[in-house]
């Protein structure tokens, strides 16, 4: 059964939706913020937080989004959610977060997909919540997919969905047209071998582009690398193709979303991504590393950044509620 959890910023509608097997209860919430207007169409953030492997600070294992939301830093961003709807350019819409399992794996929505799951929050929220009293339930207009630590498996997934590389069960996934935005937060993590592009791509930086590729490094060739003719350096090892950061790549090129990552850890995936969307001839400015670590453009090679900016999160759990704000405002609407 569903229910309501009042909250001074708004209020919490708890929807017995069921993602991800092994979780510790079959529950969705939807935040609505105070201020919210019911219409006929409606704005969704849907939110995957990560792993929760530990016995305790904020991903304890029986952790259902109930509890995390309790946590200090996680209940911040439903009030960041409630501030934007009064924001010079105020925000109406609602902040949907699925319970995930230990391991975040969400087999639900790699089985029977995003689709589905939307169906699920629209037809909660006409039943038993904002929507209730209108004569059907209502239409997704704007979809922004956001994410937090190991989340982010399950927001590559749904974006591969939206593109059309991922196909559950072998249907259309009619909500791409919908989706307008990835945010992620701290969340390249996968379980396959991570190759420093930094170190491997070092040599090129002081070539030119064109030098560059003759002398073999380009993060963009083929995988596995393509013969090259006689007299030119093939790259010694490339990524791997089933690796986050390749995949993030590969979406960047076929899609006309913008992705936004930030981060605390300044890790090796999150380094190569920012190369890689950096790197010409292909110059995919739909993708932001925040804080960055190249500079460039088209035409030119990237640069490191010699010193890098601080971040504004003070820890991996505050990355988050640090920049949340900051993709509400800037959140673009159709």
């Amino acid at each position: 059964m569903s229910r309501t959890v009042a909250r001074p910023d708004g209020s919490l509608l708890l929807l017995d939706i069921d993602v991800d097997s092994g979780n510790a209860a079959p529950m969705t919430a939807v935040f609505i913020p105070n201020g919210y207007k019911a219409g006929g169409t409606v704005d969704l953030v849907v939110y995957f937080h990560g792993q929760h492997l530990a016995a305790s600070g904020t991903y304890v294992p029986g952790m259902t989004v109930e509890t995390y939301f309790r946590n200090p830093d996680m209940s911040k961003l439903l009030t960041q959610v409630s501030d934007a709807t009064t924001a010079p350019a105020p925000r109406n819409l609602l902040f949907v977060a699925p319970t995930l399992s230990r391991l975040a794996q969400a087999g639900q929505l790699a089985t029977r997909g995003m689709d589905w799951f939307l169906k699920q929050v629209l037809d909660g929220c006409l039943t038993s919540g904002p929507h209730q009293g209108q004569s059907s339930a209502p239409t997704l207009k704007n979809l922004f997919l956001a994410c937090h630590s190991g989340g982010g498996k399950i927001m590559l997934e749904v974006a591969e969905q939206a593109t059309g590389a991922s196909k559950p069960g072998g249907t259309a996934q009619g909500f791409g047209s919908a989706l307008r935005e990835c945010w992620g937060f701290d969340c390249l993590y996968d379980d396959y071998p991570v190759l420093d592009l930094d170190a491997l791509l070092k040599p090129a930086f002081g070539m030119t582009p064109a030098q560059a590729k003759a002398a073999g490094y380009d993060p963009w060739s083929p995988l596995p690398p393509a013969p090259r003719p006689p007299g030119r350096k093939p790259p010694q090892q490339t990524l791997v193709r089933a690796g986050c950061e390749t995949r993030w790549r590969d979406i960047a090129r076929s899609a006309s979303m913008p992705v936004y990552m930030h981060w605390f850890e300044r890790k090796v995936r999150a380094r190569n991504l920012d190369l890689v969307v950096n790197w010409p001839p292909v110059s995919v400015p739909k993708v932001t590393v925040d804080p960055n670590f190249y500079t460039g453009g088209p035409g030119a090679l990237p640069t490191p950044v010699t010193t890098p900016p601080a971040t504004l999160a003070s820890s991996h759990d505050t990355v988050p509620n640090s920049y949340l704000p900051k993709r509400l405002r800037d959140m673009k609407l159709a």
